[in-house]
């Protein structure tokens, strides 16, 4: 009985360090990557380039090709978008010429 008992207890304490040791590096990296996008979307800002930072949300591989899009934050309810809706956002802007200079959230 003392044997269960403490392989128990071994197998709980194991899965706490795993818990926490993984919520540590994901935090970690995705400090890193917060200051990084910070840093890129600075450096693209500065540039003199005509530029659209679009941040779509979840990429899907659906075939459709519609989305919707709001300058400066992301859609309401927006949590998933095919890749081609993010083609084709891209394109739009570009032959449109609109949201230049603008970060630009799409979903579908």
């Amino acid at each position: 009985m003392r044997r269960d008992w403490r392989n128990l207890l071994r197998n709980e304490v194991g899965r706490l360090i795993y818990i926490v040791i993984f919520s540590l590096i994901t935090f970690s990296v995705s400090a890193q990557q917060v200051d990084t996008t910070k840093v890129s979307k600075k450096v693209v800002q500065d540039s003199s380039l005509d530029w659209t930072i679009a941040r779509p949300p979840r990429l899907t591989q659906e075939q459709y090709a519609t989305y919707r899009s709001r300058e400066g934050a992301a859609p309401i309810r927006g949590f998933s978008l095919s890749r081609k809706a993010v083609a084709a956002f891209m394109l739009d802007a570009i032959e449109q010429k609109k949201h230049f200079q603008k970060v630009v959230g799409i979903a579908k």
